[in-house]
Formats: C-alpha cells, structure tokens, sequence
C-alpha cells in the first residue's frame, strides 16, 4: 500500500457528526496528511520555545471540517495562504469520555479529496494540554544553567494525545507522511546533542535539520536534546543473518553509573541478530538507536528504556513498528488512539 493518498485514509475513521446548541450541523471529517514541515525554536534567553509548522493535506470523504491534531496553545493560523485566522478556529473538542480524547476542529468547511496547506504558530509547554500524565519516562522541556536545555518527546502508549502531537501537528495513527523537524537551540553557552531515530543534518551550532520516512506514523518518531557534556554514547556494528550491516547506538546519562553501555550493546546485538533470523528481516535501514534511562517506549528503529526493558523494546522493531502493509493494516485495526475508534468503513 502506497503511503499518503486515499490509501491511508480507507483506514481512517468515518467522518463525525457536530451537533451544538447554537451551532450549525456539520461533518468533522479526518484528513491525509502528506507532508509536515516544522521549525522548534528553544531560545534560553527568555526560556522560551515556539514552533511553527506547515502541514500539508488532503481533506477527507465528505465535506465538512478537518481534523488535525495538536496539544500547544495555538497563537495563529493561516490556511492556503490566506488571511490569518484566529486561534480560536482551531478549537480542541472532546471525542471520547477522557480528557485526552480530543481532537482539533479547523472550523472551515472544505471540499472533499481536497488539498490544503494550513500553517500553525504556536507555543510549546510541558505537560502537553489535554493529554496523559501516565508513563514511565515522561515529556520533559526543562531549562538548567547556562541556557542548557533538555527536551524529551516522551511517547506512551499508555493514554491519549502523548505522541508526536504533543509537540508537532499530527494526525491519528491510520495516517502516514513525510516529516521534517528542525530544532535550534538560541542564546545558548551550551553545546548540545540531538538524539533521534531521523536522518541529521547540521545547519550550525546547536542547529539541526531531522527528516523522517513518509513510512512513519505519529508514534514513529524519537527526538531528545540534551547538553552534549551530560550524554555518554557507544556504539557497535554487527552483521544480521543474511549479511546486512547494522550499526547500534547506545546512549544514557553519565551520572548513571547503573548502566555500562557495553554491556547493553552486547545483549542489544544478540537480541536484534536473534529476531532477525527467528521473525523476518530487519527492516529499519541499517541503524538502531537506544537511549538507556528508565520506563520503556518503542519508536521505529529506536527505543527509551531502562535496561530490564531493553528486549521488550527491541522486540517491537519488528511487532508495532515493523513497516510492512499487512502489519501496519492489523495494528491499525486493534488500537485506538485518543479515544477514536479505528472502524473499517
């Protein structure tokens, strides 16, 4: 199944009837996003991050209003161009019986199939509005001297609106498409590393540009950033069954001296070669990355974990993110993210 296009959206689930006192009937209807562009500015002279992203997309089945998802207080919009929208239009509405059931409504009725560029500023602050508190390693976005900054994702699947729309617009996990994220860190003494499972280039001092796979979903990418004096990192290149090289990286802090990334790189490497011969083919390019702290969360070709969790977490690069049609249609199928049902329509 070709990712983007009509093929991602026969996943999606139907379009929502609106209905409210004073409020004209209308479809919310999901959407198909294909490309997002997004710009994260943390500048440790005010403490401050904003972001602004651009999302491309295709507008659904019915007409109606798109959904999209995002959990930071909006500070403008503007759609095809337009004139800029007040935040307001973009509403966050329940969907479900949680408080992290919840959904953006872009109150402006579009055609159905189609396609739309919607730019969003924003402002970003932890915990994320209207998601989950539950999880073992949680969002962190906290400032330390010398305009250091550490800033963790912090995914789960442990409740709603905790993956990469906590911090990025994003959609629901039926959708997949083209992300890219850069990251600069202002007014800083501090150098810094960037931890991730998407391709890096550098665009100068404590400023990177991250692209991801349109094969990746918004439980797919793994971002960090951390001073670079206080991340301690290994790695190892091993041979999978079948002769295809695979570099693993370890990471973890170095004032945990519980944790010998040694030691984790010879089990990680046993238990990559072990899955690749038992279940099927690697099939995340030829790296996998590991950031050593605590809890545990699955990322494509990645993972956090505290080392007990380690295998649990390896294991998922080939069940829940292993990037082939017939898997991703059966998981889609089983979750349910943000409270929305995932019916076949």
């Amino acid at each position: 199944m070709k990712p983007g296009g009509q093929g991602d959206l026969r996943l999606a689930p139907p379009p929502h009837r609106l209905t409210a006192a004073g409020f004209k009937p209308q479809w919310a209807v999901p959407i198909d996003i294909t490309r997002t562009r997004a710009r994260l500015c943390f500048d440790a002279r005010p403490q401050t991050v904003d972001g602004l992203a651009t999302v491309d997309f295709e507008h659904g089945i019915e007409r109606g209003f798109p959904l999209i998802d995002l959990r930071q207080p909006i500070r403008g919009l503007r759609l095809d161009g337009g004139a800029a929208l007040a935040p307001a239009t973009a509403e966050l509405r329940r969907f479900g019986t949680r408080r992290e059931q919840t959904l953006r409504v872009l109150h402006r009725a579009l055609a159905p199939s189609s396609k739309h560029r919607l730019q969003i500023g924003y402002s970003l602050q932890t915990p994320p509005l209207e998601a989950s508190t539950r999880g073992g390693y949680l969002p962190e976005l906290r400032w330390g001297a010398g305009g250091s900054v550490n800033f963790n994702f912090g995914f789960t699947d442990l409740g709603g609106g905790r993956y990469l729309e906590a911090w990025v617009p994003s959609n629901l996990l039926f959708d997949r498409f083209r992300l890219q994220i850069e990251v600069e860190v202002r007014h800083s003494e501090t150098p810094h590393v960037l931890i991730t499972n998407g391709t890096v280039t550098p665009a100068g001092r404590n400023h990177w540009r991250v692209g991801y796979p349109d094969t990746f979903t918004t439980c797919s990418p793994m971002l960090q950033l951390h001073p670079a004096e206080n991340v301690e990192q290994a790695d190892q290149s091993i041979t999978l069954p079948g002769g295809r090289p695979l570099r693993i990286e370890a990471l973890k802090f170095r004032n945990n001296p519980n944790v010998s990334l040694a030691e984790q790189l010879t089990l990680a490497a046993g238990w990559l070669r072990c899955n690749d011969a038992d279940i099927g083919p690697y099939l995340h390019g030829g790296r996998f990355i590991a950031f050593l702290h605590r809890g545990g969360m699955e990322y494509d070709g990645a993972c956090t974990a505290a080392p007990v969790a380690l295998e649990h977490e390896i294991f998922h690069s080939w069940w829940a993110r292993r990037r082939q049609a017939c898997f991703a249609e059966r998981r889609m199928d089983r979750r349910s993210v943000d409270g929305v049902s995932r019916r076949r329509r």
